[in-house]
């Protein structure tokens, strides 16, 4: 993991959810929200019962929002990201109060730790060359034209000028040699820890028994007639007979099975686990021998001829196939931890005073 990932695993818990968000979006397009789905349960709905409306607008918050050394901190800042976020929503009519709730936590914090560890970085006399500043610029233009945008119209629309921009970029180049100084040179991976995890650990890393086959796939449905049943009934045994009279069973999957995606393969599909088929499918598919092929099996798709090709006993994935992701997460939990401890002490030496 390089120090860019690195920088972007730590991010989203230096800043918090929404300023992350914030961060890594305010110059891309962004992807629509989708809420959680609820359950009907039947009951009509009636005014007491109705939802709560939905978050639009900023809502009231006081001028001063936090004191950092007894500092005053002002909501300006705040409330723009805030605003963000809101704005990434209208599409789909607002935001649930729930979800704005955790929203509005999160980009408060997410600026807060900010504001502190640029204290921080400026008290340990760290500075940014200007040079990568215009590099960062650089490529958040790249990034911005690359998604079919207008840098200047999304500066405006933040109400923003470039060299405001800029002094951000810098702040967030502050932060990021700041971390790198004070926390991620402090973090240290051994080999006999990605061994210790992998030994302690190995149901992570078993893969399961899986099952290949070929099939052909005679559709019919719950609710089709008895003459459509009847009909399918006929074309599975026509099938049947002329795998009997020595007719290739690639052959007859690509001119006879409905399932088309893996008729065009002679009927094959890849190695699969148990628990993603059709449960009938499934247990002919394990249960029949390779080589073999299964009786006739009716799935919620259809009739199914089935052919075993070969099966795959469950197994442990070998140490060094997985070493390197291993050591990926373990550095990822590390950072976290040494992050939530970092800015831990720093409110606490800052004196953080939170005002709403």
């Amino acid at each position: 993991m390089g120090p860019k990932n690195i920088c972007l695993t730590i991010s989203a818990l230096l800043l918090g959810v929404a300023a992350f968000i914030y961060l890594q979006n305010s110059f891309t397009a962004t992807e629509e929200f989708t809420p959680v789905k609820v359950e009907d349960t039947g009951q009509t709905s009636s005014p007491e019962s109705a939802p709560p409306e939905k978050v639009t607008k900023l809502p009231q918050t006081p001028a001063v929002i936090a004191e950092i050394n007894g500092d005053p901190i002002s909501s300006k800042i705040y409330l723009r990201r805030l605003s963000e976020v809101i704005k990434q929503f209208e599409g789909s009519g607002g935001i649930a109060p729930a979800d704005f709730e955790d929203i509005r936590k999160g980009a408060l914090d997410g600026f807060l730790n900010e504001e502190i560890l640029i204290r921080r970085a400026k008290a340990q006399n760290i500075s940014v060359d200007p040079a990568k500043i215009e590099e960062s610029l650089k490529a958040v233009k790249k990034n911005v034209a690359d998604e079919g945008q207008n840098y200047d119209a999304l500066l405006i629309a933040r109400n923003q000028t470039e060299e405001q921009y800029k002094a951000e970029l810098a702040d967030q180049l502050m932060i990021e040699a700041l971390v790198k100084a004070e926390v991620l040179s402090q973090i240290k991976v051994t080999d006999e820890d990605i061994k210790s995890y992998y030994d302690s650990n190995h149901e992570q890393f078993e893969a399961p028994e899986t099952v290949k086959v070929a099939h052909i796939l005679v559709a019919v449905k719950n609710d089709s007639t008895a003459e459509e049943k009847d009909n399918a009934k006929t074309k599975v045994k026509r099938i049947i007979d002329l795998m009997i009279g020595g007719a290739d069973f690639g052959e007859l999957a690509k001119k006879e099975s409905d399932d088309k995606a893996s008729a065009v393969n002679g009927g094959v599909m890849e190695f699969f686990p148990r628990g993603l088929m059709d449960p009938a499918f499934e247990k002919a598919a394990f249960e029949t021998q390779v080589g073999k092929y299964s009786n006739v099996v009716l799935s919620h798709f259809g009739y199914h001829i089935i052919k075993v090709l070969g099966k795959k006993p469950a197994s442990l994935t070998p140490f060094d196939e997985v070493k390197e992701d291993i050591h990926h997460q373990l550095l990822r939990d590390k950072t976290n931890l040494a992050m939530e401890d970092y800015l831990k002490f720093l409110k606490e030496e800052m004196k953080l005073k939170v005002l709403i």
